[in-house]
């Protein structure tokens, strides 16, 4: 995973300006732009992009980018209120109690839409080897992590079409995670609960998976039929209208029917 260390260090050297100033360019937006720009990026970078984000992340950081990305992500006004009321906390000189206890969770519900935004780019990024996902969450997340992360899939599961890439990309990540969890020991509750749900959403996703595979065959080879069947009747069609011989509308019906 030299690669991956090697975006952890850009990553670190990039948010290593001064607290009080703001950075030209973020290791945020680094993340999203190489899933953007680049065509190979590997599983071990985009372990060390989710974990640098959750480890290191600030919330002012994830208010800019995202109101700075908003279009390209599809962001909801709520999201976008919440960035505004968290970039403006951060200007106050001083938080009163109550505004401190607003921007905690503020900077809670920034996180997991900055992760889920970029987790989304990776399932939609392209095909995932599952040993090279586990090999790089077991060098880099820490359990808090892994269970933020775990919530964060939960919520995508039915999203994508049953058969589709995106859900097997969804599927295997969810399966690293579990697995990744499932090496620390002893389980705390919390852990072992999210082990539970996390198999229990993998089972009937696969399940539904398997019931659906034999049935792609037989829909595509319906679809091959219509289609040849319309390409027959614009053929014949096409060579009944260039003949010499006048026919009328309904007998032209009758012979593409």
């Amino acid at each position: 995973l030299g690669a991956s260390n090697f975006i952890s260090r850009i990553f670190s050297s990039m948010d290593s300006c001064p607290s009080d100033s703001t950075p030209s360019y973020s290791s945020v937006e680094l993340a999203f732009d190489l899933l953007w720009c680049c065509k190979d990026v590997s599983e071990g970078q985009m372990v060390s992009m989710v974990h640098f984000i959750l480890s290191a992340g600030t919330s002012g950081e994830f208010a800019r980018v995202l109101v700075q990305y908003k279009k390209k992500l599809d962001l909801s006004d709520t999201i976008l209120a919440s960035c505004k009321k968290c970039m403006s906390l951060q200007k106050a000189e001083k938080l009163s109690p109550s505004e401190q206890s607003i921007q905690k969770t503020l900077a809670s519900k920034l996180t997991l839409e900055v992760v889920s935004m970029l987790m989304k780019e990776i399932i939609n990024y392209s095909d995932l080897n599952g040993a090279l996902l586990r090999r790089g969450m077991a060098e880099s997340f820490s359990r808090k992590e892994l269970l933020v992360l775990a919530r964060v899939l939960l919520k995508f599961v039915s999203q994508f079409g049953a058969s589709s890439k995106a859900t097997r990309r969804l599927l295997h990540i969810m399966s690293a995670v579990c697995d990744s969890l499932r090496a620390f020991s002893p389980l705390t509750g919390e852990e072992t609960v999210t082990i539970e749900v996390l198999q229990k959403k993998l089972k009937e996703e696969l399940s539904f998976t398997q019931i659906l595979a034999p049935l792609q065959a037989t829909l595509r080879g319906l679809s091959e039929v219509v289609k040849a069947d319309k390409m027959a009747k614009v053929s014949e069609s096409h060579n009944i209208g260039s003949s010499s011989m006048t026919v009328a509308e309904y007998q032209i019906e009758r012979l593409v029917l």
